[in-house]
């Protein structure tokens, strides 16, 4: 089985390369050479993903017309626990375009909801010897920035959660990817360098409180200041 790295990359109307928004995915591919079909098949179900999930995304993202990206590359595991494993140029690049702009009001582009996955963990101990195994066997794709669609007040403590519909779109969505793929003999899983290792997914699930990606918030442009 090879690894394939596919890096999904959004680009935002700025057209800044520093905002691009960037999730890393991981797959699985039958014995033998990695093909273009292969990844063909990869680029669709992603895509098919991120234009399913549009109505939630922030109108900070382009539509324009191919401006997004899908870089896949080959990873070759180095030693466990070496952190040494290596890509080189990406195999190939696709694109693909995000229509029509949403039209709720955008949030903070920090702001995100976690897609967390994760494959076979019995017997998978959580801490041995001063190492996760566990952990090498979980992942998590972080999808913003997002609109207001996104959001639903809790209507009796009235703090903000994620939309439940949000958040059956999304392990919906991975569902269908991950069956889209599987019917190609391609894996959707996990890859930790610690481990050296690949694991299929075998569940994914999304929690009801947002998360900050910091790196992704929008840089002051003015400032207000008071002299005291």
């Amino acid at each position: 089985m090879a690894i394939v790295r596919s890096l999904v990359v959004l680009s935002r109307k700025s057209a800044i390369p520093r905002d691009q928004i960037v999730n890393s995915w991981h797959f699985g591919t039958p014995p033998g050479a990695v093909t273009g079909t292969m990844l063909a098949n990869i680029s669709t179900e992603l895509t098919n993903f991120y234009v399913t999930l549009n109505p939630y995304l922030s109108q900070v993202i382009s539509n324009d017309l191919a401006v997004h990206l899908i870089k896949h590359y080959l990873v070759t595991p180095g030693a466990p626990g070496a952190a040494d494993d290596t890509t080189g140029s990406p195999l190939q690049t696709d694109s693909f375009t995000l229509t029509p702009a949403p039209t709720k009001s955008p949030f903070p582009s920090e702001v995100a909801v976690c897609l967390s996955y994760r494959g076979n963990l019995t017997g998978i101990q959580e801490e041995s010897g001063g190492f996760r195994p566990a952990a090498r066997r979980r992942g998590r794709i972080y999808i913003g920035p997002l609109n207001e669609s996104a959001y639903l007040m809790d209507p009796v403590i009235k703090e903000p959660k994620v939309n439940p519909g949000f958040r059956t779109l999304l392990t919906q969505q991975a569902n269908v990817l991950h069956d889209a793929l599987d019917a190609n003999g391609i894996a959707w899983g996990i890859y930790s360098r610690a481990g050296a290792s690949f694991t299929d997914a075998e569940s994914v699930y999304v929690d009801d409180a947002f998360d900050t990606i910091r790196s992704r918030g929008e840089r002051a442009t003015s400032r207000t200041t008071m002299q005291l």
